[in-house]
């Protein structure tokens, strides 16, 4: 009696394939390292987002009426940045300035 053959067929990626999935988990964390850090500086400063325990008064200035009266917390916009790797999602996290009510990102920049 002949016994019966068993194929197992497997699809083994490429070197291009495996460099590209790692090339786009390491964007990922990328972004996710850049908003931890972005809130942890955030929280420093300006305390919990829409409260008014933080205002960082005299720490940064806010460039359209040139003043540092203080600044409230707010929200976070999703946004993503390119580099030459490939596309980085972040988030921008926003405070208002007191004297003009004026919505910003102070970290724009940081790029």
């Amino acid at each position: 009696m002949v016994a019966p053959e068993t194929r197992v067929m497997v699809k083994i990626p490429s070197y291009e394939e495996v460099l590209e999935e790692v090339k786009v988990e390491v964007l990922r964390l990328v972004g996710e390292k850049v908003v931890e850090f972005r809130r942890e500086q955030f929280h420093t400063w300006f305390g919990i987002p829409w409260h008014r325990e933080k205002d960082a008064s005299g720490i940064i200035l806010y460039p359209r009426c040139a003043e540092s009266s203080g600044f409230e917390r707010r929200g976070e916009r999703k946004r993503c940045f390119h580099t030459r790797y490939g596309r980085v999602e972040s988030a921008l996290l926003q405070v208002t300035c007191r004297r003009c009510g004026y919505t910003f990102s102070p970290f724009v920049g940081f790029f």
